[in-house]
């Protein structure tokens, strides 16, 4: 039997491509029993040939059914700023955009999946507004936003309590703080306004990024990081990744961007000429290691 799970992503003109691949991760690592009902959120800005090619995904994949959902509230005052824009804020009116659902997961499109969330859909939400991933930032911006850097969390994948957020009408509070010049934008509304009512991802597979990563790298301790050498081996290999940050894998080669890029070339509009076009800008400047280039040109001339 098919179990349904709902997840919204959303987008503008600039993110189409890796919304395609992050939705085909998504989908690539369901399970047989899984079936997403997909919710694209996108402005006018989305053009035709851009709205097609988000909806032939669901012909590529049979686990799915896709809707695009047109975000027409005026948010043109909210701030924004360097890769911080108003498809941000979308996340905010998830419960009033898609009505269907009493909850429903939401995930940034700059992220790649590499295992199934189905089993998220059961966390008992009930006295939550969201269930996210603990995020490392600075100690001193936490505080001064009057946030817990303890239970301070990402915004980029969420299982969002729609039914709660309904009843406690905490929509007109978000947009309320959408124009002040937060540092994470919409990540810090959310945390200000959902504290102390978040449920966290007790494995560190959901809340994957380079922050962490490196921290780990670096064995520096941090005691908002409790997790064993097993769990951390674990995201290492299956977790989630959160291309967070103004650098993204497919303009520069940046930590884990071969992984972003294996999914690039998996999924149904992988386009052979730009892929190694960028690969090639990629070993001019020295970016590749010597395992990366030899795969390279196995690609290149034998198509594996």
């Amino acid at each position: 039997m098919k179990k349904t799970i709902p997840i919204v992503f959303s987008t503008d003109k600039n993110y189409v491509s890796p919304a395609c691949v992050c939705i085909s991760s998504l989908l690539l690592n369901a399970k047989k029993e899984d079936f997403f009902d997909i919710y694209i959120i996108i402005d006018k800005g989305v053009d035709e040939l851009s709205r097609n090619k988000l909806k032939l995904l669901e012909k590529h994949f049979v686990c799915c059914t896709i809707t695009l959902v047109d975000f027409s509230y005026n948010i043109d005052k909210a701030y924004q700023v360097v890769h911080f824009t108003l498809a941000n804020y979308y996340r905010l009116l998830i419960p009033e955009l898609i009505t269907k659902y009493d909850k429903i997961f939401y995930s940034d499109v700059d992220i790649i999946f590499r295992s199934s969330i189905s089993h998220l859909y059961e966390i008992d939400l009930t006295e939550y507004y969201l269930a996210a991933a603990k995020c490392l930032t600075s100690l001193d911006y936490v505080r001064s936003i009057n946030c817990d850097p303890q239970s301070y969390f990402c915004s980029g994948f969420l299982l969002v309590n729609s039914k709660k957020i309904r009843e406690d009408k905490l929509i007109p509070k978000f947009l309320e703080l959408t124009s002040r010049k937060f540092q994470y934008v919409d990540q810090d509304i959310l945390n200000i306004v959902c504290k102390s009512k978040v449920f966290f991802f007790s494995s560190l597979l959901y809340g994957y990024d380079q922050t962490i990563h490196w921290h780990i790298m670096k064995g520096e301790k941090d005691n908002r990081l409790s997790y064993s050498e097993e769990e951390l081996q674990e995201a290492c290999s299956l977790g989630l990744i959160h291309f967070s940050g103004s650098e993204k894998p497919w303009i520069c080669p940046i930590w884990r961007n071969d992984i972003w890029w294996e999914y690039y070339r998996r999924h149904p509009f992988f386009d052979k000429q730009y892929y190694f076009e960028k690969q090639l800008a990629f070993w001019n400047g020295d970016y590749l290691s010597l395992k990366r280039r030899i795969r390279l040109l196995i690609r290149y001339f034998f198509g594996k």
